[in-house]
Formats: C-alpha cells, structure tokens, sequence
C-alpha cells in the first residue's frame, strides 16, 4: 500500500480551521470536496463557519483553491458545517451540511448544483429544539431511493445550581454561540428519512441510546447491507464503537452493543467499494488520544474483518472525521482532520492518497 498526502490544508488567523468534509463525482469527471471553512480566528465548533468547495481534475494527485458554495448567512446564521455529499436523483451535484440556527436548534441545508453554480437551500425539517450533531459523510441513499442520516440529541439547558449533580450525570459546560449550556454528552440516536430526494426530511420512530450517563453515544453512522438491513454505529466512552441493526427501514434497531473496532471517544468512518468490499477507518487505541489512524475491510458485508492497517500514527497528531471516496485509477481518497494536538487537532484538514 502506498500512501500520498496530496493537499495539506494549513489554518491562519483568519480561517483558524478546515474541516468535517465529503466527496462526490461531478458530471464534468472532476472530483469536489466540500468541507466546513471556519471564518475568523475562533476554530470552537459554533464559531462563524461557511461551506467551501475544491475541485480535482486528476482524480485527487492535485487540488483547485477554495471557493465559497454556501454561506452561513444565506440561512440567517453563522455556523454550518459537518458536509455530507449527496447528488440528487438525475445526477445534479448537491452538498448538505448542518445549520446551527440562532435559537440553538438544527436545522439541515444543502447546496445544488444549478447550471454554473451551487444555490443555497434550506430542507423542510420539524425538530424539536435541542442541541443536534451530525457527523460529516453521514447522508445514505438506500436502494429504494429514500435518504436516511442519523442525527444524535444531547439534552442541553441552562447552567443551574445543581451543576455539580449535572456534571456527575454526564454533562459538561459547553458554549452554545454566545452563552454557556449545560449539554448532557450522552445522546439519544435518530433517524431522519427523506422520500422528496432531500426536500425536507422526518423522524423515523428510531430512539437509540445506551444505559448510563457517562457511556456518550455520540456521532452516528449508518451503512445499508447487502440483505437491505441497515448497521448503525456510534462512539462511545466505553472503550469500542456501538454498533446496532433495523430490519425494517430504519423504524426500530437493535439493542447498541460493542464492536471490534476498539476505539477512544471519536468516530468511524465506513463506506462500499464499488466490488462490494466496506472500508472502516477510526482510531483503535481507547484512552483519550486520537492516534494512530488505521483502516480496516471486509469481503464478506461486515461478518469478519482484516487486520487494522496503518494510515498514520504521529503521536504529536490527532487524526478524525474521515471522509472516503474511490477514485477511477484505483485508489481511494481520505480526508480527514490531522492537525496538531497541542494546536488544535481539528484545525489542520489532509487528503491523502491510497493506492
């Protein structure tokens, strides 16, 4: 296996972080990555971010400049990030990402392709206020057609008294833009279902979750089998991935129990090859460090698994939020966060080439 970083996106003081971003193959033969720009010199996950975009020509050796595709502001907010890549049913290029709205709730936002270039839109969605995550390279189409992607809901409120008793429940302070929550890092699992080709988008009945208030469930993943059952996964601080199945469509999963990706509180990312074969890529050693990064894959629909291979392992580094795609000449593309730790270790985006 050879391995190239070809683009190293560097943070400055007026774009302090590159981030949390997805691949799709544009009708032109171009590959576009789209990712969460942060735009000041504040790199804290509600600081003012837009949606920027960057194009190959020759299946990801070399990278165009960024270019703005979607504004926080087109939305009313300064902060949306976290980008999934989804292009619509006849093809038009279409980015989503998550919109964190003023009041502090969610919302979900795409960017479609229209002619020569991308309009911001907003996705008809009902949630209940809340404070709501969504990983990047999240949005699945099943085979049916319908958009599922899985939304995790932390409980969160305002600092009270009885802060000691809330910390020890799980909760943490956490700036929500301009003020301090108390947000519970555990989370309860949805699911949110579009059958419009992403229009707008509902709740399934799902409601996952783990017992105890320190396990944090957090940043769900999704991946449809080949039987048409649908394997969640989630991070948790109990030392692996979660892992959970639905046999209907994503209305009801499994109980969450514990994988072999052993792992710290940080998540997995997992796609299909073109031959059928999955690729997981995650952090393997528990504890609290984010290093090394190894993949894994399988031939036989997740039943066993290679043997962890490594992708990079700089102590000094923390490397997460991994976004795969498949390049034609046989390689496969990750991007992921790699900055330095004692600097900011999701500030510093790489994409790496692995043939």
């Amino acid at each position: 296996m050879n391995t190239k970083l070809v683009l190293d996106l560097l943070p400055d003081m007026a774009n302090a972080r590159n981030s949390e971003g997805d691949f799709l193959r544009a009708p032109n033969g171009q590959i576009w990555f789209a990712f969460s720009r942060f735009m000041s010199a504040d790199a804290g996950d509600d600081a003012s971010s837009d949606v920027y975009m960057i194009r190959s020509e020759d299946e990801g050796e070399s990278w165009s400049e960024p270019e703005c595709v979607a504004r926080a502001e087109d939305f009313g907010t300064w902060n949306i990030m976290s980008v999934s890549a989804m292009p619509l049913r006849d093809g038009t290029p279409c980015f989503y990402f998550l919109i964190k709205e003023m009041d502090g709730s969610s919302g979900i936002g795409r960017a479609v392709w229209r002619g020569s270039g991308f309009r911001p839109e907003r996705c008809a969605l009902d949630l209940p206020k809340g404070y709501f995550v969504i990983n990047n390279q999240r949005l699945i189409r099943l085979r049916n057609g319908r958009l599922l992607v899985p939304i995790a809901r932390h409980e969160n409120g305002p600092l009270e008294a009885s802060m000691d008793r809330k910390l020890k429940a799980g909760y943490v302070w956490l700036r929500v833009y301009d003020r301090f929550e108390a947000v519970n890092f555990n989370s309860t699992v949805y699911l949110l279902a579009s059958d419009d080709d992403g229009a707008s988008f509902q709740m399934t009945d799902a409601r996952i979750s783990l017992t105890g208030a320190r396990s944090f469930l957090q940043e769900p993943g999704l991946l449809e089998m080949e039987d048409g059952s649908l394997w969640l996964w989630a991070r948790t601080a109990l030392g692996s991935q979660y892992q959970c199945f639905s046999q209907d469509g994503g209305e009801s999963f499994s109980t969450p129990e514990p994988t072999i990706f052993t792992s710290p509180l940080s998540p997995m990312s997992v796609i299909r090859l073109r031959d059928g074969g999955i690729v997981s890529f995650y952090n393997p050693k528990p504890g609290r460090d984010r290093t090394p990064l190894v993949c894994r894959l399988s031939r036989d629909d997740g039943r066993t698994w290679s043997d962890p291979i490594n992708i990079e392992d700089d102590p000094e580094r923390g490397y997460c939020y991994t976004s795969l795609f498949e390049t034609s000449d046989g390689a496969l593309l990750a991007a992921y966060c790699r900055g330095i730790r004692t600097q900011g270790q999701l500030n510093e985006l790489g994409i790496l080439k692995i043939s």
